[in-house]
């Protein structure tokens, strides 16, 4: 029998202004029936009114077997679409506490532009029909732990304080477009089996997302995570978008599974953890912005990665990561870069490895199966200032020279012989006053001045022709005249003592230091010849070096 039901006798038992008043059951049912201009003008007159929903059925035949003989809801049968059952809350405001727990909706439930001023409780509720939040207002925590959903609309709604849908299940799609997040939004654990759609959305708190399944495609594109977001141990199904996704705070992936493409071209981070996650599909960071330390050590790639036109910070982390396709890395701005850590990485397939670094890529102990691109690859060797010029710089880092002993031996095995001789002289500069003793140091030095380790011509040849001249003027100085026709003469002298090995050398010497010294050769001369003999000889071996290294095959 249906209870009667009086708007104006509820009003009149408010006795005293604070009096806790609950609308419940029957008496909530009827007054929602009334429509929202009644279920509003009530609530303006019981601003603390608390209002419950618990374990409600929102069914036509529910309502219709308990309320045979209202005419509202016969009214909102009538009007159904198709005879599709509709539950409107559309602009429906709630002063107080609100619990829809464990209610059922057999059919579409409409909370558009809906005001929850206190808390809203739908903790175990399940939406089997389109249930929407567009634009709705949620002033207090909104609980939807454990709720069941088909098809879900939360289009720009306003959470103020924690939105919490722990363990929640969406069985159609998920739209949160432009919904914005001001307190804490906790998804742990829950199932989301349709798209997903949080394009634009914003999270002024944290974020939770751990162990959260993605069964379709989602979508995060221009996202915007003021502080931490935690997609640890998540399971991204179908692809995934962040496209420009601003992720302010620390954004962890740590044993996350990607298993078809994650897009996160020109996604902005601060620090992002992708520890031990396994990217199945192909991974974009295209002009994706680190502005902190990425950590992708330990982590999987299946598919190729392209991390071309990315900004990163000092430290960028891949230790023990494993690359089962090819890697195009060609940072922007990679001067920037004052540590880059591949140490223990796999590479199966190519690896493309390109720009002016700011310190000594790390790929001690790798693995590379194919070829390694280090064509346009440059390294800074960070050393210490002296005033004694760039001979007297020491490494920063002694661990350098190990460095770049594992890319020298890369680019051997790929053939690449110039690189193989920059990153060996670089190797050389970084044992300099370290590994090398002082003496060996100094004849490090003189090898790195005099010929660049092997990788100049022109410096021997200009040091060659200084030695020259410089005996030639010697010779000079002790002959008998000063004539400029001597000068000629010390010259040939002077080429002559350095090309024993040309035939003519012996007679021309011979006869042109008869022409400077009239009488007996001093010593000291003979001292200045073995000087210049020795030193000429080392520059003409440098030569020969440096022609050997520049037309090696």
């Amino acid at each position: 029998m249906e209870k009667a039901f009086e708007i104006e006798g509820i009003i009149s038992q408010e006795t005293e202004q604070d009096e806790q008043i609950i609308l419940e059951g029957d008496e909530a049912i009827l007054l929602w029936l009334e429509g929202k201009d009644a279920w509003n003008k009530w609530m303006e007159e019981n601003p603390k009114a608390e209002v419950s929903f618990e374990g409600v059925e929102f069914s036509y035949k529910a309502l219709k077997e308990h309320f045979p003989d209202n005419e509202n809801i016969t009214s909102l049968i009538d009007y159904s679409f198709f005879g599709r059952e509709y539950f409107s809350f559309e602009g429906y405001r709630f002063n107080g506490c609100t619990s829809f727990r464990k209610a059922t909706f057999s059919g579409e439930a409409r909370f558009d532009e809906a005001v929850f001023s206190g808390s809203a409780d739908f903790k175990n509720t399940i939406f089997r029909g389109e249930a929407s939040f567009t634009t709705a207002n949620f002033h207090d925590k909104a609980d939807f732990a454990e709720a069941n959903f088909s098809y879900t609309y939360f289009n720009s709604a306003t959470f103020s304080v924690e939105a919490q849908f722990y363990n929640a299940t969406f069985d159609g799609m998920a739209c949160f477009h432009g919904a914005i997040f001001s307190g804490e939004a906790g998804f742990f654990k829950a199932k989301f089996s349709h798209e997903t759609d949080f394009n634009k959305a914003t999270f002024s708190r944290e974020a939770d997302f751990c162990r959260v399944t993605f069964s379709k495609n989602a979508n995060f594109r221009n996202t915007a995570f003021s502080i931490d977001a935690d997609f640890g141990e998540a399971i991204f199904a179908h692809e995934v978008y962040f496209n420009s996704a601003a992720f302010s705070g620390a954004a962890h992936f740590y044993s996350a599974q990607f298993r078809s493409l994650a897009n996160f071209y020109d996604a902005t981070f601060v620090d992002v953890n992708f520890h031990k996650t396994t990217l199945s599909g192909e991974a974009c960071f295209v002009n994706a912005v680190f502005s902190g330390v990425p950590v992708f050590s330990e982590a999987v790639f299946s598919r190729n990665v392209d991390i071309s036109g990315a900004s990163f910070g000092d430290v960028v982390e891949f230790n023990g990561a494993v690359f089962e396709s090819s890697l195009t890395f060609i940072p922007d701005e990679a001067e920037n870069i004052t540590s880059l850590d591949f140490k223990g990485s796999v590479f199966e397939k190519q690896l493309i490895m390109s720009g002016n670094f700011g310190c000594v890529p790390d790929l001690r102990q790798t693995k590379a199966n194919l070829h390694v691109d280090m064509s346009q690859l440059g390294v800074h060797l960070r050393r210490t200032k002296n005033e004694l010029g760039a001979l007297r710089e020491k490494a920063i880092d002694p661990d350098d020279a190990e460095r770049l002993c594992r890319l020298k031996e890369i680019a051997e095995s790929n053939k690449s012989q110039k690189r193989a001789l920059a990153f060996h002289a670089d190797e050389q500069r970084a044992s300099r006053w370290g590994i090398l003793n002082p003496w060996q140091s100094i004849l490090d030095s003189l090898y790195s001045l005099t010929s660049n380790y092997g990788q100049s011509v022109l410096r021997p040849f200009v040091f060659l022709m200084m030695s020259i001249f410089v005996f030639s003027h010697i010779t000079l100085s002790y002959a008998d005249s000063k004539q400029d026709a001597q000068f000629k003469t010390a010259l040939v002298i002077s080429v002559a003592t350095v090309t024993p090995f040309m035939a003519i050398s012996k007679d021309a010497r011979n006869n042109s230091i008869k022409k400077i010294f009239s009488d007996e050769i001093p010593e000291s001369y003979y001292i200045y010849g073995y000087l210049h003999s020795f030193f000429s000889f080392i520059f003409i071996f440098l030569i020969g070096l440096g022609l050997r290294n520049r037309f090696r095959i």
